[in-house]
């Protein structure tokens, strides 16, 4: 029977013999060796450009610079301290662009980190970049804030309240069945002087009916800028009602002296 020149106890083959039937060839695949480099770029906004490069590097933090983003696996972009997403910027090889609306403000530091991943056969050295998909970290941050207090200010309040009085005597035809109906044009002013309308039932304010001299109930008048009705049939021809209108709506306040307002203290937890 031919064998393999290669059969032996070892079995680099398998060969048809009884003796190594069955043998299988050993694993001679190749081991990888996963190794990472890191690379970052500092810099310092001027509060004005969106783009940088290399030469805008801050010296003395060793290798400083844009590598190519086809050969990193992710990028990171910090601006003052805070991971951005990556829809806020753009890469390219030695440049870096801002794509957000507003820029850092003048003084912010800006840091890149470049994070690369390569398969590397262990006796070729031959480097294969991985490509891996960046998963963005969020700060969590939990805060409680005192209540603030505000303290010896002082308010000025204005009052200029505005006081109408009319008069009107009842006659036999403004007594109905249930109800006595004074029309507006029945009255008079303080002056004297007739008037066409009587002031609304002001929203700041109130009014009041004296019938001969006596002050009524609220609920047995009704007020409008065309007539004033009592609910009442019980009032005599000749009786004298005064209608008092009191509007306070012209009522202002101001701050005449700031208040002193303590600051909140602030309790953070991470």
């Amino acid at each position: 029977m031919k064998r393999n020149v290669y059969c032996c106890c070892k079995c680099y083959f398998s060969c048809s013999c009884k003796k190594h039937r069955g043998h299988r060839r050993k694993n001679t695949k190749k081991k990888r060796v996963i190794q990472t480099k890191v690379n970052t770029f500092y810099t310092v906004s001027d509060g004005v450009k969106r783009t940088y490069t290399n030469n805008d590097h801050i010296k003395g933090y060793g290798k400083n610079y844009i590598p190519d983003p086809r050969k990193v696996s992710f990028v990171s972009l910090y601006v003052n301290g805070v991971l951005q997403p990556s829809v806020n910027y753009k890469f390219s090889k030695g440049k870096m662009k801002l794509k957000t609306t507003d820029v850092p403000v003048k003084g912010v530091p800006i840091t890149a980190q470049f994070v690369s991943i390569s398969w590397v056969k262990s006796r070729s050295r031959r480097k294969e970049v991985m490509n891996m998909a960046a998963s963005l970290v969020k700060l969590y941050v939990t805060a409680t804030a005192s209540q603030p207090i505000a303290s010896d200010g002082e308010v000025t309040t204005t009052v200029n309240p505005s006081v109408t009085r009319y008069v009107a005597v009842v006659e036999s035809g403004m007594i109905g069945a249930t109800d006595t109906t004074i029309l507006a044009d029945s009255f008079v002013d303080d002056n004297g002087a007739a008037v066409s309308a009587l002031p609304a039932p002001p929203t700041n304010g109130y009014y009041n009916v004296y019938s001969n001299g006596v002050l009524q109930e609220g609920g047995l008048s009704t007020l409008s800028t065309s007539q004033l009705v009592l609910s009442t049939n019980q009032i005599i021809a000749g009786t004298p009602v005064v209608l008092e209108v009191a509007d306070f709506s012209n009522t202002t306040s101001a701050i005449t002296t700031e208040p002193t307002i303590s600051a909140p203290t602030i309790t953070v937890t991470t």
